[in-house]
């Protein structure tokens, strides 16, 4: 169920628009308007971690700007496994909050406890 295969999507745009939807909704929460990790870190992780350097480097070049932001969450969901630091979760809800004036729709948004859910 935490898993994550990119290759069950029918391209890489597809897979990376799932990732990020998983690395926003499932690893990140807002509690007392702070941003920390969220409910479900192992499924944002497998996530992020199913993309090589060669599929975030293909997003990076091409011409969709939404791909190059899913990229960009990707790879710091990736630090963030590493790091486990705050301020990169914080970097990741400011480039989905870019994705989303882009057009992005995310299906749900990371649990917020004490104060509005986000727009």
């Amino acid at each position: 169920m935490y898993g994550f295969d990119k290759t069950r999507y029918k391209t890489l745009h597809l897979a990376a628009a799932e990732a990020a939807q998983r690395i926003y909704a499932a690893g990140i929460a807002i509690w007392n308007d702070q941003i920390g990790p969220g409910g479900n870190n192992v499924m944002a992780n497998h996530a992020a971690h199913a993309f090589d350097d060669t599929d975030l480097a293909v997003m990076d070049h091409c011409t969709d700007p939404l791909a190059q932001t899913w990229s960009q969450m990707i790879r710091l969901r990736q630090d963030f496994a590493r790091h486990s630091s705050n301020d990169t979760l914080v970097e990741i809800y400011g480039l989905a909050q870019t994705a989303k004036a882009l057009g992005w729709t995310p299906s749900s948004e990371p649990y917020r406890r004490n104060g509005p859910r986000p727009v």
